[in-house]
């Protein structure tokens, strides 16, 4: 099965974040004449499946003519959806109903450094390959690549917390994608965490073939923010030149 199809019990617990029925709210205007699971279903699609999308069409057009829903009534329900918080609820009740890959429960179940002693880089290395995990299974529903090159770098600029770098490190005949953390964010303990969040939501994104930053001006655009909303991440402002390039960790994160 593939993850962007809902199973009968997935849809039957989550419908109501999409249909207007949690607590006392009701559904208003005309009924829908297209179903808002096939819509949700093509909304999964754009999200699990690699597509050439553009910063003006979002790849709704690539959807498959079998999915039951048109393009335009998939993006309109999206961007419905997205405004009204209704689709990052629905999002986060999925991801808790299937089960995590058995490789993220073994890394998760590995033995955690003392918290008696003075971490040492690998101590925080093994931390941040744990947290990967976790957040893989936890907001990107394991469609993350498993391997993934995670290194800590000493920038001498503030700015730079962080990079992701598409297939940089070679693991045998293939490439490896590398996120880099600066330990300059490892003074607190959220920082690091945020900042590798942040470098995950380009891997994803890179994976899909959507394109969220330009390498020039590192302007992240509407695509970044997105898939980071769905990533427990916050994009409080807009940069005029950056765009939402500044993230935080949000409640879910």
């Amino acid at each position: 099965m593939h993850p962007w199809h809902l199973k009968t019990k997935e849809w039957e617990q989550l419908r109501g974040f999409l249909e207007g029925k949690l607590g006392s709210e009701k559904i208003r205007g005309r009924p829908r004449l297209e179903s808002n699971r096939e819509a949700a279903e093509a909304c999964l699609f754009r999200y699990f499946h690699s597509l050439s999308a553009t910063y003006t069409c979002f790849g709704w057009n690539d959807l498959p003519k079998n999915i039951g829903v048109s393009p335009s009534t998939a993006n309109r329900r999206f961007r419905e959806w997205t405004a009204s918080g209704a689709w990052v609820s629905f999002w986060d009740g999925l991801m808790k109903l299937r089960k995590p890959p058995n490789e993220a429960t073994k890394v998760l179940k590995r033995r955690r450094p003392s918290t008696g002693k003075q971490l040492s880089v690998a101590d925080i290395l093994i931390e941040l390959e744990r947290a990967y995990c976790f957040f893989n299974v936890r907001f990107f529903g394991g469609s993350l690549a498993k391997e993934v090159a995670i290194t800590l770098e000493r920038r001498t600029s503030r700015l730079c917390r962080g990079y992701f770098c598409a297939r940089l490190w070679k693991s045998k005949t293939r490439r490896l994608g590398h996120i880099a953390i600066s330990t300059s964010v490892l003074g607190d303990e959220e920082d690091p965490l945020a900042v590798l969040l942040h470098e995950m939501v380009h891997l994803r994104n890179d994976q899909a073939g959507i394109s969220d930053c330009n390498s020039r001006t590192q302007y992240h655009n509407r695509h970044f923010r997105d898939t980071a909303l769905l990533a427990g991440l916050d994009c409080p402002d807009r940069h005029n030149l950056l765009g939402y390039a500044k993230t935080q960790l949000s409640e879910r994160g």
